[in-house]
């Protein structure tokens, strides 16, 4: 006999369905097609009753009256023979029994007859057992791939010393069948031990698998779970047998150091997929799967039986950003498929700008096995904005090898409203956006015959989007003709579940018009700004008088959200704008609202100094002081003064700086800021070292329209933020425009 643990390859649904509660997940003891009671091989020409030390006995004649009781696993082996769950229709646990005693999950096309529970003879008596009596577990053909039972127990069981494993028998037609077991607390099902799995080697014979588990779960645990043949869906109804649960003394379990099989292939259409990793999908672009955050993780990308995998070794924490943020607020769930062969504990967050993060614990309990887990997005949204995820992050340990990270599944809306729209007001003509003054007497809905309706729907508080609803074209008329020769882009946002062909078209008198096809990504906000360039070889921009959106060849039917449809940017020769009228405008000037001197020369010696930002020293390499945060802020590098530099901050809501490399500041006594307020009334600065640490101070903002030099003394710093390992600055907690030069540690 051998016995072997821990090997098997987790399908895609199995997290999510174990994570329910399978008090939920399992009723059906109020239909009235449900199975018999359990059959009893009663014997009434025995005079003697048999049971469990009687004539007969285990193995005997079975001939016995059978007692239905919660099997004690502390008081001996669970032998299925004269006394233990009857499995009755009466105590199944469901909404109508609440108190039952046992149950099922996954079910097929049959409803409560998709699996069964029943004493029967031995059918293969000999071998290793050669009991009187096993359970027969029977699945009908169709049934879910991750189909099992449950029952409770008398009492919660206590490992012995030396025994910190089960062990059962199985009867196996064929090798690699997957039996999973796991303990709960059958008061909550959210106390568990996770899943244990064996694979079975035997042919047409009884064999016996252990699953390690460990004498310090003693006490906890009174509800065991058993899948027969996980990951298998059956084409016709298969019958598994199970006989003597009992204690064990744990296995050695032999975990290579990688993985030697690649994960599960994904199952989930494209079209509903929004893919981070993964070599059955199309990923999104711009991703940074190893930013610099200051941790010890090596990542690499290797290749796992020909499929591309993320490797993270000697873990601490391990970050991912992505550019632009994603907007997710449509999509359900979040999956991961993970192998490791000695992490101890592993936590995976999803981040929004603020940082405001939050993480769910994934399950290490299986090493040297591929997991597959579905999350659903609702374990993060209490705290994460969905519509604005910037980072992903994890914390743990060992090596963790990753793959098919993607959000699934669409909502019938969306969950969250667009994007604030960032561009100023002067520079914009809007046509409908409750972030701007629209353009009047625009008719959303003319009757162009076309299938659909249009609605306005609020998604967030002052926050309305446009819905097309059993869309196949819609048309949007101008009270009057628009001139937009002296904008460069027209901006849309918009979002759809179900669309897979958008065109959009801008349509000048004739008419004449031609199409701009949008990018499609189901369930996700869009922004896109398209140049006015893509329209004006066919369509007078002087004379715009219509719009108009049609689903190509995707029919109708398709519903799509509209937000934020504005034409903005200055043509460079064209009246109005921003050119003329403001002081200087964009044209490099001077005016109230931007510096017309240069910020003081520093004192300090270039040898004394570590400089991020100032002409006066040679700064430190590879600073991004833009990084894709999701903030508001318009951040540019401008020159009002001739050969000196400033960084601007304009609709400033926070703003990051992001090192090449992690500085170290320890040996410094100061901060040296020096800033230019033009109508900021509040900004906090902050230093940040890895987990992320931060800690702010306040900026002074109450002069305006003059330079302000500040020694900030990292002591400020030092009670929270590791000045040995800096790697980020962040401006929060603000408002308006504001300058900066000359900044430096001294």
């Amino acid at each position: 006999m051998k016995t072997i643990i821990n090997e098997f390859k987790t399908v895609a649904m199995l997290f999510a369905a174990l994570l329910l509660s399978f008090s939920q997940i399992s009723c059906s003891s109020d239909d009235d097609d449900a199975p018999p009671p359990v059959v009893v091989d009663d014997n009434d020409d025995n005079d003697d009753d048999g049971g469990n030390g009687g004539d007969g006995g285990n193995g005997g004649d079975s001939g016995c009256e059978f007692e239905n009781v919660n099997p004690n696993l502390n008081s001996g082996t669970i032998d299925f023979e004269c006394s233990g769950n009857a499995f009755l229709a009466a105590d199944e646990l469901g909404e109508a029994n609440p108190n039952g005693n046992w149950g099922r999950f996954g079910p097929g096309s049959g409803g409560d007859e998709f699996l069964t529970l029943t004493y029967v003879d031995n059918p293969y008596s000999g071998g290793i057992n050669e009991s009187e009596r096993v359970l027969a577990v029977t699945e009908q053909a169709g049934v879910e791939n991750w189909s099992g039972f449950f029952f409770d127990l008398e009492e919660k069981i206590n490992f012995p010393a030396g025994q910190g494993a089960l062990k059962i028998k199985v009867y196996s037609d064929a090798p690699d069948q997957n039996v999973l077991m796991k303990l709960e607390d059958k008061t909550d099902a959210q106390i568990t031990t996770g899943d244990r799995t064996a694979l079975t080697t035997e042919s047409g014979a009884w064999e016996e698998v252990i699953f390690n588990f460990s004498e310090d779960m003693s006490g906890q645990y009174d509800r065991i779970v058993f899948i027969m043949n996980l990951g298998a869906s059956n084409d016709a109804e298969r019958t598994y047998y199970m006989d003597d649960i009992a204690f064990s003394e744990p296995v050695e379990v032999v975990v290579p150091d990688d993985p030697t099989t690649a994960a599960p292939t994904p199952t989930q259409d494209e079209s509903s997929v929004l893919s981070i990793f993964s070599d059955a999908y199309t990923n999104v672009e711009g991703t940074n799967f190893n930013p610099d955050w200051g941790q010890s993780t090596v990542v690499e990308e290797v290749s796992i039986d020909g499929n591309n995998t993320l490797k993270y070794g000697n873990l601490n924490y391990q970050g991912t950003e992505f550019s632009p943020a994603l907007d997710v607020s449509g999509k359900t769930t979040l999956h991961i498929d993970y192998w490791t062969p000695n992490a101890t504990f592993l936590n995976f967050y999803l981040i929004s700008p603020g940082p405001a993060e939050t993480s769910v614990a994934l399950n290490v309990d299986n090493l040297g096995q591929w997991q597959s887990i579905d999350i659903p997005l609702s374990s993060f949204s209490d705290v994460v904005t969905l519509s604005d995820v910037i980072q992903f992050k994890v914390e743990g340990n060992g090596n963790v090898f990753f793959d098919n990270i993607y959000f699934y599944g669409s909502s019938a809306s969306p969950g969250a409203a667009a994007p604030a729209p960032t561009h100023p007001e002067s520079e914009v003509m809007s046509i409908f956006s409750d972030s701007y003054t629209d353009v009047d007497g625009t008719n959303f809905n003319p009757n162009w015959g076309q299938s659909g309706t249009v609605e306005f729907e609020e998604l967030s508080a002052g926050n309305s989007a446009m819905k097309y609803s059993n869309l196949n074209y819609q048309g949007t008329q101008f009270g009057a003709a628009l001139d937009v020769t002296g904008k460069t882009h027209i901006h849309l946002d918009y979002w759809s579940a179900d669309a897979s062909e958008l065109n959009f078209f801008l349509i000048s008198s004739g008419p004449a018009e031609t199409p701009y096809a949008l990018p499609i990504q189901a369930g996700s906000w869009q922004s896109v700004d398209i140049p006015l360039s893509e329209f004006s070889s066919v369509v007078n921009l002087a004379d715009v008088i219509q719009f108009k959106v049609d689903t190509g060849a995707n029919g109708s039917g398709v519903t799509v959200y509209w937000d934020n449809i504005y034409f903005h940017g200055t043509s460079s020769g064209t009246t109005g704008g921003n050119s003329g009228g403001n002081s200087g405008g964009n044209g490099g000037g001077t005016s109230a609202n931007q510096p017309s001197t240069s910020a003081p020369t520093p004192s300090q010696a270039d040898a004394d100094v570590i400089s991020i930002f100032s002409d006066a020293f040679t700064d430190v390499a590879g600073t991004d002081f833009n990084p894709n945060w999701g903030q508001s802020t318009v951040a540019t590098t401008e020159s009002y003064v001739s050969g000196d530099s400033v960084l601007k901050y304009t609709n400033l809501n926070y703003q990051g700086f992001t090192f090449q490399s992690s500085i170290d500041v320890s040996g410094k006594t100061n901060l040296h800021l020096d800033y230019w307020v033009a109508d900021t009334t509040a900004v906090n600065f902050y230093l940040i070292s890895p987990g992320p640490a931060e800690t702010p101070v306040a900026l002074d903002c109450s002069t305006t329209g003059q330079w302000i030099s500040i020694d900030i003394p990292l002591s400020s710093y030092s009670g929270v933020v590791n000045l040995a390992d800096v790697f980020q600055m962040k401006l929060g907690e603000g408002n308006g425009t504001i300058y900066f030069d000359n900044i430096y540690f001294h």
